[in-house]
């Protein structure tokens, strides 16, 4: 059927020419899609050719039937639909306007939102009914990299051994990651908006630090390996190494510091380093409503809704004046002018462009007559503002991220399920003199010793065994410590804190986790083995005298365990380190040589 000639479309044309009301409603809905509905024979509905290009499918192939878009609707949103159409057309106070999903001719999904009216008889019946769609795919898009955006975010702070935190102008924390909790013993919100970094540290080193952090705080760098004492919850000291970059607002203002604290207590202690990671954090956010002109075929407004008439309040008003002079403020088209592409490819244009501190999506579709010829456009101006806004935040939390990942001494990596890396951070350079991509080239073979190799094997395939178990947390954290190979050739010990990736449905696709180098602690943990073995040893070959000793009363003779009879020097000298030299007593000498005076 001729879309020019179907009589849905007449009759809609003839109703925005004489029902204001009907014009009302075109202002406020996305032209997206238009469509209008035959309640006296509720099979026939009419359907702009946008509505069908939205979905991908060619308007001159449809027959403009209820059933055509009610077969490619989601089951589920069309009974919310339906729902919402019948209480409309018993109440005209409920709105008919709901976010529906279609499927598009390609298989993807096409999020919509679909508001109506219904058109009334003098009775009040419903007799008709008028909708438009508006294409919502893009935000939601957006949604969902958002949402990613923040689980990457919640992982890297689970996983990491670092304390993240911001502070405001006046260096009062506004952010404290968990990690607070097991560095000083403090939840974050008693930290939050009532503390600052100095509150936690002994007087002295309090006044020490503040002095320091007043000089960085004036002129606004950045700043790094600042160590400072803190003092625990419980009351033991605890040397923290604290690093921060300056936060800015859009006009360079400082608004306060973000940065990593890293308990180096131990490596004070035993000159071990130990360093760590972290996260970032993000928003939602929503639409705004549209401005609409409709143009004649000069291009020229011949009528403009009323968000139009606040956006581009200018003396004169907007009426009989060309769109170019109202949103350009230019006396001809700009080049990429939409509408002139709309008139020549007799199909939806668009651009982007920023009008003072917003930015709009500019859309035109073409009006064509009955013979194909170009009568004017419609001109549809979105505030796209808060989406410009969530792609910069999303930047954002990739650039921290970024700052993360390339200051931390950790390795933070990711695995797919053949134990081949699929992500590895810079950190991998300094640790183990390897190139984040040399990384991703190695086999698991050439990275791990043959025996750290087989217990990651092993341990896998049990991590496996025990996702198959009733009630198991797939959210565990596993940790394994592995001997690695550095470029050198030597042999790097890390202890890994390793975390399953999971799809949708809880299936786990690859692991991800952190490295930490802990090879001059089991070199430590070796010695102490080594010298216990030591001392054990040597105990084992201590000989000592013990229990009851059979002895003669007359001879002074001990019998042994095998029934001979030995004489005491013998004996002891046998069972003991002992060794004799003889002598006599006076008493003896006096017995058994009274002639000699021995001891005179």
């Amino acid at each position: 059927m001729s879309l020019g000639s179907h009589y849905l479309k007449k009759e809609l044309y003839a109703l925005v020419q004489d029902d204001p009301a009907i014009f009302d409603f075109l202002q406020h809905g996305s032209l997206d899609g238009i469509w209008y509905w035959d309640l006296e024979n509720a099979a026939n509905e009419w359907m702009s050719p946008r509505f069908w290009t939205t979905f991908g499918y060619d308007p001159e192939n449809r027959k403009h039937l209820a059933s055509e878009w009610q077969d490619l609707i989601n089951p589920e949103d069309l009974q919310v639909a339906l729902e919402n159409f019948e209480k409309h057309c018993v109440d005209p106070n409920h709105p008919y306007d709901q976010i529906v999903r279609y499927r598009h001719k390609d298989g993807s999904t096409v999020w919509v939102r679909c508001r109506g009216i219904a058109i009334r008889d003098k009775t009040g019946k419903p007799v008709r009914m008028l909708g438009a769609h508006t294409n919502l795919t893009r935000q939601k898009k957006v949604e969902h990299e958002l949402r990613e955006s923040e689980a990457k975010f919640r992982s890297l702070v689970e996983i990491t051994s670092d304390w993240i935190w911001e502070v405001d102008q006046h260096g009062t924390f506004t952010y404290a990651s968990p990690k607070i909790k097991d560095l000083l013993g403090y939840d974050p919100q008693e930290l939050i908006g009532k503390a600052r970094p100095v509150d936690y540290m002994p007087a002295d080193e309090a006044e020490r630090i503040g002095r320091l952090l007043r000089d960085i705080v004036a002129s606004s760098e950045p700043f790094d390996g600042l160590e400072n004492i803190n003092i625990h919850k419980d009351g033991h000291q605890v040397v923290l190494e604290t690093s921060g970059v300056p936060i800015f607002d859009k006009a360079g203002n400082l608004t306060g510091y973000r940065g990593i604290d890293r308990d180096i207590t131990e490596r004070k202690r035993t000159e071990e380093a130990l360093v760590r990671m972290a996260q970032e954090w993000q928003t939602t956010f929503d639409t705004t409503s549209d401005a609409i002109f409709l143009l004649d075929a000069d291009m020229r407004i011949h009528r403009a809704n009323k968000k139009a008439e606040r956006l581009f309040d200018c003396p004169g008003g907007l009426i009989g004046r060309h769109c170019w002079e109202i949103v350009h403020g230019t006396e001809k088209p700009i080049p990429e002018c939409p509408n002139m592409k709309a008139m020549q490819n007799f199909c939806r244009e668009t651009t982007e462009l920023q009008i003072g501190e917003n930015w709009f999506r500019v859309a035109v579709d073409p009006i064509l007559n009955n013979n194909g010829q170009y009568t004017g456009g419609v001109h549809v101006i979105t505030d796209i503002t808060e989406l410009k806004l969530f792609t910069e935040k999303l930047k954002k939390n990739e650039k921290r991220y970024k700052f993360l990942a390339e200051n931390m001494a950790d390795i933070v990596w990711t695995l797919d399920m053949d134990l081949n890396a699929t992500y590895v951070s810079p950190s991998v350079k300094k640790v183990l003199g390897f190139t984040p991509e040399e990384r991703k080239q190695q086999k698991l073979e050439e990275v791990v010793t043959p025996d750290s190799l087989e217990r990651i094997s092993a341990r896998f395939l049990e991590e496996l065994k025990r996702d198959e178990e009733p009630g198991i947390d797939p959210d565990r954290t596993i940790v394994i410590d592995v001997e690695y190979y550095h470029r050198n050739g030597s042999i790097v010990w890390m202890e890994n804190i390793v975390k399953a990736i999971r799809n949708e449905n809880g299936d786990m696709i690859g692991t991800y986790g952190s490295s930490r180098d802990i090879t001059e602690r089991k070199a430590a943990q070796e010695a102490l083995m080594l010298e216990k073995k030591k001392l054990e040893k040597a105990l084992s070959e201590i000989k000592k005298l013990s229990g009851l000793l059979p002895i003669c009363a007359s001879c002074k003779n001990i019998r042994d365990d095998k029934g001979y009879w030995n004489q005491i020097e013998s004996y002891i000298g046998d069972h003991s380190e002992a060794e004799f030299s003889h002598s006599i007593c006076p008493d003896c000498a006096k017995k058994l040589y009274p002639d000699l005076d021995i001891y005179e």
